[in-house]
């Protein structure tokens, strides 16, 4: 599942709300988040061609912003490695309030081929360009139905069940990818 959108007329939010920023809350790492965290509020301006999705790519957010419906595809599944916390997206010109979630992914595997994938990585080991994307054999591997990419923790990996659920249900802004198909 990746993280940018279908559309360039899709809202994406740059900016870091105040709440996150000054805490230094970070919810991309796959480690479970321990401290309270309240309402977080968020200002955003949507230009007249723009159109608001069901996940909004929220870089500033460091973490995922899902809709009530995505959401809610999510707890239908019984997705369990996943921290929920409230958003309300205010729109500047309108003051419409529309409720969002933002997902923290508890846990991170490191699931990638690297014999058999074109990435290059740092000397830590982490992947910072992907030509290709294989993974190894998970067959035997138990694995959640969603989790980050050890090596590469914005790329958030879901299995068949979810893909397959947000499309039956018409879930709008996210881009699915086989690994062998994902470039960066």
């Amino acid at each position: 599942m990746a993280n940018e959108r279908n559309s360039e007329n899709e809202l994406s939010i740059d900016d870091t709300p105040l709440l996150i920023e000054t805490n230094g809350w970070e919810f991309d790492s796959g480690l479970y988040i321990k401290e309270t965290v309240p309402l977080i509020s968020h200002t955003y301006k949507l230009e007249p061609e723009q159109f608001i999705t069901d996940y909004i790519v929220a870089y500033g957010f460091k973490g995922l912003l899902f809709s009530k419906k995505l959401l809610k595809v999510m707890k239908d599944l019984k997705v369990n490695n996943v921290q929920c916390f409230p958003v309300e997206l205010v729109n500047g010109d309108t003051e419409q309030i529309d409720e969002y979630s933002l997902i923290n992914v508890i846990g991170q595997y490191c699931i990638v081929d690297h014999e058999r994938s074109e990435v290059t990585s740092d000397d830590d080991g982490d992947i910072q360009f992907i030509d290709s994307l294989t993974f190894i054999d998970t067959s035997k591997v138990e694995l959640p139905p969603i989790f980050r990419l050890s090596s590469f923790l914005p790329l958030v990996i879901v299995n068949n069940q979810i893909k397959q659920a947000f499309e039956d249900n018409n879930i709008t802004g996210l881009k699915f990818y086989k690994p062998e198909e994902f470039s960066l």
